[in-house]
Parts: structure tokens; sequence; C-alpha cells
């Protein structure tokens, strides 16, 4: 579902791969800002996300489930460099930087470091087989 006012600019939403894809309300505004790339998930992004080019675009191999909420990820690459799991809260990300999501298009910064990516890098286990 892509509601009004997005996916504006050239192959903003190209998509490739199954799974779900929702976007948001003037929202992938940009050359590729929310392409996709990925084998299944579902990548859902809020109003106001992913302004710029390549802002949002996800070029994965892996089943991904990415959650972008509304007014973030405003900048060129700001979460391109996104992972399974990740949940990028509303007002954020909207800068690269070692403090933000993404320090650059394939570099992880520091504000989605949870203990969930501790656990999936040390002993294997998704976020979805874990139980809280």
């Amino acid at each position: 579902m892509v509601d009004e006012g997005s996916c504006i600019g050239d192959e903003s939403c190209n998509q490739y791969g199954c799974g779900s894809f929702a976007v948001g309300k003037d929202s992938c505004l940009g050359k590729y800002a929310c392409e996709r790339k990925i084998a299944d998930g579902s990548i859902d992004i809020g109003s106001g996300s992913c302004l710029e080019k390549q802002s949002c675009a996800i070029l994965s191999t892996e089943t991904s489930f990415i959650t972008i909420g509304d007014r973030s990820c405003g900048c060129e690459d700001c979460c391109r460099c996104l992972l399974n799991g990740d949940n990028v809260p509303d007002d954020s990300c909207n800068d690269k930087g070692e403090d933000e999501c993404c320090i650059d298009y394939d570099k992880r910064g520091t504000k989605l470091f949870t203990a969930t990516h501790f656990i999936n890098i040390s002993i294997g286990k998704s976020a979805c087989d874990l139980t809280v």
C-alpha cells in the first residue's frame, strides 16, 4: 500500500523480491529513495519519511522486517544501512553520523544498536525467535 503524495522520483519505490511494502503519506521522495531488494519480509515506512536519494534503499538478499517511523530518514543514505529487525523511531535518523542510524550507506551508527542485535550476532537467534 502506498499513500498519497508518496513514491515520487526516478524509481523511488522499485521493488524486487517478495514480501510486503507499505508507505505512508508524503514519503519516499527522491531517486531510489525507497528501493527495496530483499528476499522476503516487510518494509513499513511512516509518513513524511525517506526524503532524499537512497535515504531508505534496503538492498539485502536476506529476509528483512524493517519499520521506519514518521518524519525519519530525511537525508541521502540516512537509513540505507538498516538490517533485519531494525525499528527507526519517529523523528529519528535525519542525519548521518556515529550517533545516528547510519554513518554512511554501508556503515551502521550506534542509534539502533540494541541487545537484540547483540544477541543476533552472538548466538545466531533472530529477533522473531526471542520471547520477552
